[in-house]
């Protein structure tokens, strides 16, 4: 009998161990599948705001000096040769920055407006405030990029390895803002005016819009379906100081 009761005992505890594998087993242990990560609102946020600090950082960071030594151009980059030395010794790296690197950021705004879109489990209302969001956060990235070189490297969708990877960047100033300009629209139209410290709303989505306009007035023919002006003016409009 003690026997009997003993191999029960053995085989149950097989059991809860096998059975524990499959639940904590997971490969690779230090991610979550995308299923999980995109099943609701409360665990796509978790991923929005990891994408926050590396565009407030750049953006930021942007603030404390000139921007107009930079160029898409690295071979003058800072103004000074020092810069083409990667170039010549065959040492140039895709994790090299000469201050038009932002692909990270903009993939991850991108993965964002993909999978939330796609998403089955968070519901209409939601997917367009987070869409918004990503939107937003994707402008301020290009922001800080078209306010150092003028011209940017559009990206609108995520890349695989087998997408075309040479990609052209905007013709001039004009396009680039143009791109920046409509999202930050589309960001102003479904954002929530909520107030969450630390994340953006509508308020704030519509004075980052009237920065880029009034940036965008230093450049010749910047034309949408409103004039500049009439941006900045429907733009100041939305700012009630108490909501900020």
């Amino acid at each position: 009998m003690k026997k009997n009761i003993l191999i029960i005992g053995v085989f149950a505890g097989l059991l809860v161990l096998s059975s524990c594998k499959k639940v904590l087993d997971a490969d690779p242990l230090s991610l979550i599948s995308p299923e999980v990560v995109w099943s609701s609102k409360a665990n796509a946020e978790t991923f929005v705001f990891g994408t926050y600090d590396g565009i407030m950082g750049a953006y930021t960071c942007g603030l404390k000096g000139a921007e107009d030594t930079y160029t898409s151009n690295i071979v003058g980059a800072y103004g000074g040769a020092s810069s083409a030395l990667p170039v010549f010794t065959e040492t140039l790296t895709n994790r090299d920055d000469y201050g038009f690197n932002n692909w990270g950021s903009v993939r991850r705004c991108n993965v964002i407006i993909k999978n939330v879109t796609e998403s089955a489990g968070i519901s209409d209302p939601d997917k367009k405030a987070l869409v918004a969001e990503a939107k937003f956060l994707r402008a301020m990235s290009y922001f800080n990029i078209a306010r150092k070189t003028g011209r940017i490297v559009w990206i609108d969708k995520v890349l695989t390895e087998n997408d075309d990877l040479k990609l052209p960047s905007t013709a001039n100033p004009t396009e680039s803002y143009n791109y920046i300009i409509k999202d930050l629209e589309d960001a102003v139209a479904d954002l929530p005016t909520t107030k969450v410290a630390g994340r953006t709303n509508k308020y704030v989505a519509a004075a980052f819009l009237t920065e880029v306009c009034l940036q965008a007035l230093a450049y010749k023919n910047i034309r949408q379906h409103r004039t500049l002006h009439q941006m900045i003016h429907c733009s100041i409009k939305l700012l009630p100081m108490r909501n900020w």
